[in-house]
């Protein structure tokens, strides 16, 4: 495994981490205020082009790591979705 693959799983996590975080924060607080929903589905829509490019040069780890923001982010867009109404 070389260095840039590792480093890759480790930036992977990161994001991984960081959207976790972020769903539970919206969850915590019942609220998705000051978060756009627009701009979050424009996210969505490149974290999954980027997705169907992994995909499509078949690097297992980076579509396993894309995968994992891909649902992460489909969650985050559930809760704010859910919780946009406490937050008027």
């Amino acid at each position: 495994m070389h260095i840039l693959d590792i480093a890759t799983i480790v930036a992977l996590m990161a994001l991984n981490i960081d959207i976790f975080l972020q769903n539970q924060k919206v969850y915590r607080r019942k609220s998705s205020k000051d978060i756009s929903l627009p701009g979050l589905s424009v996210r969505y829509i490149a974290i999954f082009i980027i997705l169907t490019k992994y995909v499509a040069i078949n690097d297992k780890v980076l579509v396993f790591g894309q995968s994992l923001i891909a649902l992460n982010v489909m969650v985050y867009i559930v809760l704010v979705y859910r919780y946009r109404r406490s937050s008027v």
